[in-house]
């Protein structure tokens, strides 16, 4: 889903439990930031 970014010690493969969670954490706010600078460039 466009615009739907997920995270927690059950997405991916990476880590387990807390590991999990802040890899995917990390992992889903680089795809936020990704979405962000891509709407900034068409934007501008």
């Amino acid at each position: 889903m466009p615009g739907v970014f997920v995270a927690g010690d059950w997405v991916g493969p990476v880590g387990l439990l807390a590991d999990a969670s802040a890899a995917s954490g990390t992992t889903a706010a680089r795809a936020a930031l990704g979405v962000i600078a891509r709407r900034a460039t068409i934007g501008a």
